[in-house]
């Protein structure tokens, strides 16, 4: 049983630390390509304005 409960801790924490990566992608990727594609819809609104 405690064998069971510590497996099923390592695969948690092992979740949690993938969820913690993938928002740290997301957030720095966001990061990234927020300011170009806020740029990209200024200029597409200026030129089909």
């Amino acid at each position: 049983m405690k064998d069971f409960l510590s497996l099923v801790g390592h695969v948690w924490g092992c979740r949690m630390n993938l969820k913690r990566k993938f928002a740290h992608f997301v957030y720095s990727n966001a990061v990234c390509i927020t300011p170009q594609a806020a740029f990209l819809f200024l200029f597409h609104l200026e030129t089909a304005g």
